[in-house]
């Protein structure tokens, strides 16, 4: 196979078959040699909400140190090369293809190895931290924790953002089952942040770091310091980074670390772009909870300035919880499909009724052309998947200011 069609091999993989468990993720990185070397640093991330931006916060506080960092985000919004960032620059997709190609031969020697997309490309990832020696690795859970591919991992610090419900159907109906799954990136004697957490979790985080030794904090939001991320749940998030890197570098100036929280970017959450017609905001919020903060968040910056919304969601979705809530800073509503296996169908769309002006769409690029004729900031969010094409169709109209 050659490099130019290796990513349908990737693709082949299916991104919504998502394997839990930590046995073919290990025989994986053996065959591949991509363990990290003893004397790089791991920071590892779970949560349901916030695991991005933490990341972003992290990361951008490391790259102002002399520490070569390595980052492994999921998922993508455009090009998978996003998801693997040294020092904040994407890897480029020659050398991606060229891990994915000897990645391949190793699983097509050993045909008992049924590796899944996501155990992919982590250790395409890990297999690029190694090759560039990043001293400091950030790996961000893909789905749960316990058995998380990235789980397979030896971490130093554990951080978990803010735990809700979501992906219940793998994780658990409970906050506390959702909680104990989350947990299970917690190793032994490992240090731990934690995002303050409803009292089930809380409980949970507390009585599993008991067992492992580990010793765990509950941060406090940031106060009146500048972030380079909109909205007041990023000082949660940002409290979480900052206690992370001075627990790795205590003796790291804290104007290294508050340059780094303030020039953080990290693209589909609350991000703001001007077009020629109106400013665009795309956020990935998808679930309940995070709807909530994106709603408090349009409400702190645009106060009673309606928004014409566009969203989608994912099929699994209760689709009812998330736009509910939307509903008193509309204008408009136009619903669509995005291109993704995971996407939700027209049909179910057209039967939501709704107490707004409403339209459905088969695809988002004529979502986006009827938003574009409204006056009202348009606000696009409900799946990450529907941020990221959304994203691509904007920036090849070439209205990005």
């Amino acid at each position: 196979m050659t490099q130019a069609n290796i990513l349908d091999w990737l693709y082949s993989k299916s991104e919504t078959q998502i394997t839990l468990g930590l046995k073919n993720v290990h025989c994986l990185l053996e065959k591949a040699n991509a363990y990290p070397p003893k004397l790089s640093k791991v920071i590892h991330i779970a949560g349901t909400n916030g695991k991005g931006s933490s990341s972003a916060f992290t990361e951008s506080i490391a790259c102002k140190t002399e520490m070569k960092t390595g980052m492994f985000t999921s998922p993508r919004l455009i090009s998978f090369c996003e998801q693997i960032r040294i020092n904040g620059k994407e890897i480029k997709e020659k050398q991606l293809k060229k891990y994915l190609s000897f990645l391949k031969a190793i699983t097509e020697k050993n045909p008992s190895l049924k590796a899944s997309f996501f155990e992919i490309l982590m250790t395409a990832a890990l297999l690029h931290f190694k090759k560039e020696n990043c001293e400091l690795i950030i790996l961000e859970t893909g789905l749960g924790g316990r058995l998380d591919a990235t789980n397979a991992i030896n971490s130093d610090i554990a951080i978990l953002t803010s735990i809700s419900k979501d992906h219940q159907d793998r994780l658990g109906n409970s906050i506390a089952e959702i909680a104990t799954e989350k947990a299970g990136i917690i190793q032994e004697k490992e240090l731990v942040f934690s995002a303050p957490q409803k009292k089930e979790a809380k409980k949970v985080l507390i009585e599993i770091s008991k067992i492992k030794r580990a010793k765990i904090e509950f941060v406090k939001p940031l106060e009146k310091i500048p972030l380079g991320l909109l909205g007041d749940h990023q000082k949660i998030n940002a409290a979480l980074a900052k206690k992370a890197m001075e627990s790795l570098c205590p003796n790291l100036p804290q104007t290294i670390i508050l340059q780094g929280l303030k020039e953080t970017q990290w693209q589909g959450r609350f991000e703001k772009i001007k077009s020629d017609k109106q400013e665009i905001i795309l956020d990935g919020a998808h679930n309940h909870d995070s709807i909530k903060v994106l709603l408090k968040t349009w409400t702190q910056i645009y106060g009673k300035e309606k928004a014409t919304l566009l969203f989608s969601c994912s099929a699994d979705k209760n689709i009812e919880k998330m736009l509910n809530p939307l509903l008193p800073i509309c204008q408009q509503i136009i619903l669509s499909t995005f291109n993704h296996p995971r996407s939700i169908q027209i049909e179910k769309l057209k039967n939501k009724k709704l107490k707004k002006p409403t339209q459905h769409f088969n695809n988002v690029k004529k979502a986006l052309k009827e938003a574009q004729k409204h006056p009202n900031p348009i606000l696009i969010t409900g799946s990450l998947f529907l941020v990221g094409e959304s994203k691509e169709i904007l920036k090849r109209q070439a209205t990005f200011k």
